[in-house]
Formats: structure tokens, sequence, C-alpha cells
């Protein structure tokens, strides 16, 4: 017998007519009368013989009604634990991120989740691309979030956004081009890194000596508002770490990066990733609307 032999034995059994039948589980009597015939004719016998307007269990039915009846249970399990998925999916999030998205939108993105699901564990850490991607390798992490990743062969990415960059330093008053940049005040970062790779593209015509080299973009956002330094960051890292807002700037054309979720190859396995990834693009989304990300 099929599942829908099953369901269909137990609506008869349970109403006892086919008309009732068919409107407990929502289909014409047609459809029901058509699903009994084939299930008896599979079987080789009769399920069902009128007595006083109503259908019976015939003798070969009531011997196979116990084990019908313990599927029907055990369906109504699985449907009941499918739902119970969908509406609070258990489990834990293993994420990474750049250090400068762990300041802000990353915990606020896990405050979102954990309003809705107090009951889930997670673990966050925070690392460079590289690092990022030995540890998804390793199964130590999930989900990675960074901007503009290289290609990895096992592994996937899905786009979020397009973030801003910002040039933090001395007060300016309206968006700055690049060619008003003075590349010899300029903090650098490893070569690895996506913003150098702007900023190659941009320094193509100057020749300029980095003096000042960090890791991470937040360092870089502070050693520019402390000294008289330029420094590129992602806009997350300018309102998080400058205290004073007319420290930084937007470029005019804008300047973005790709933030990205990278995750191995067969994808996000659970819905509660997908939520997560999901949170994260709306919270950046509204940044975007609103000139900052909520608090």
């Amino acid at each position: 017998m099929k599942l829908r032999h099953i369901e269909i034995f137990h609506a008869i059994r349970t109403t006892g007519s086919v008309s009732r039948a068919a409107r407990l589980l929502n289909i014409s009597q047609s459809a029901v009368s058509k699903t009994l015939g084939h299930a008896e004719l599979q079987l080789g016998f009769k399920l069902f013989e009128r007595v006083k307007g109503r259908l019976k269990l015939t003798p070969e039915a009531q011997s196979l009604a116990p084990e019908i009846e313990k599927m029907v249970h055990q369906l109504d399990h699985i449907r009941s634990l499918a739902a119970n998925i969908h509406q609070h999916p258990a489990g834990s999030l293993k994420l990474g991120c750049l250090p400068s998205l762990g300041l802000h939108l990353i915990p606020q993105a896990v405050s979102l989740i954990r309003q809705r699901y107090p009951d889930i564990n997670i673990e966050i850490t925070t690392g460079h691309e590289t690092e990022l991607v030995r540890k998804l390798r390793s199964r130590e992490i999930n989900i990675a979030f960074t901007f503009k990743p290289d290609d990895y062969p096992d592994c996937s990415n899905v786009s979020i956004a397009k973030v801003n960059m910002v040039l933090a330093g001395p007060q300016r008053e309206r968006a700055t081009d690049t060619h008003e940049i003075d590349f010899r005040k300029l903090i650098t970062y490893s070569a690895g890194d996506p913003v150098t790779r702007i900023i190659e593209s941009m320094a193509v015509p100057h020749q300029f000596t980095n003096q000042v080299k960090v890791e991470t973009y937040y360092v870089a956002a502070a050693l520019a508002e402390y000294e008289d330094r330029l420094a590129i960051v992602d806009e997350f890292t300018a309102r998080f770490v400058l205290q004073d807002k007319t420290r930084y700037v937007y470029f005019d054309p804008p300047i973005t990066l790709d933030l990205v979720a990278i995750y191995r190859e067969q994808g996000p396995a659970s819905t509660l990733e997908r939520q997560f990834i999901g949170g994260v693009r709306r919270l950046v989304r509204q940044g975007h609307t609103n000139g900052t990300v909520p608090l």
C-alpha cells in the first residue's frame, strides 16, 4: 500500500463514508473512490463493505488495521515534527566573520535571531578570509562572512549586498573623489586584502611608500582618527569606531565591496543558517535605506 492508500483507508474508517472522507481530506469523492479502488486492486481483496449505510472494515482489512493505525500515528508525528522544526529550528550556528563585521553587524544579526529562537547555541569566530576558509574546510564553522572573496573550488558563496567604503581621516564636508586622496598619508593593508586591491587600482599613477600598514579596518579607522592620516574602511567600521561622524565621507562615485556568505560546497545545511543569512541581508539593506544600521 502507498501512503495515499493509507490516508484514504484511515479517512474512510474514521468517517464511515466516501463523501465525508473526501471532505476530511479536502479532495473530491471521485478521487477517494478511485484511490480506494486502486488500493483494493493492488491488495487483491476488498477493504470495506457497506453495512446499514456505513462503510465497515472487511475481515481482511481488520487484520491490517492495527498496523495501518501505527503508520498513521507515525505520519502525524512526522508532520508535527516538521512543523515544529520550521517554526522553532533547534541546533546551533557556527559563524565566522571578518573582525570589522564582528564589531556590530554580525552581533546584531545574532541578537535578532536569538529573539526568535532563544534556545539555539551560537559560536562566533573572527579572522581573516584565509583563516575563515580553513575553518570552513575543517568544519569548525558552517558559514563565513567576508568581503569579495577569492575563488575556492570546494566552497560556494552567496552575495548579500554591496557595502560602501568610506574615507576616514580629517574632517570633510562632502563626498571624496579618489583623485583627492593624498596617498602619502594612506594607511594600507596586507597584500591579500580586498581594500588593498582597491588602493592599487586607484594608485596606479602615484608612487607612494607604505609608512603605516595594519591588518584590520577598525585599527585603520582608529589611527585615522588619532593621527593626521587617511584610511579606506567599510561603512560599518566607520560608524562604530569613529565617534566624530564628520571624520569619514563616502566616495563619489561610490566605491563598494560585495559582502558575501561563504559555505562548503553542499550549501547552507539548515533552515536556521539560511534564515541567519537572510537576516544579515535585511540589516545591511536597512542600513543603506536609513543611513545607519538600526540599534
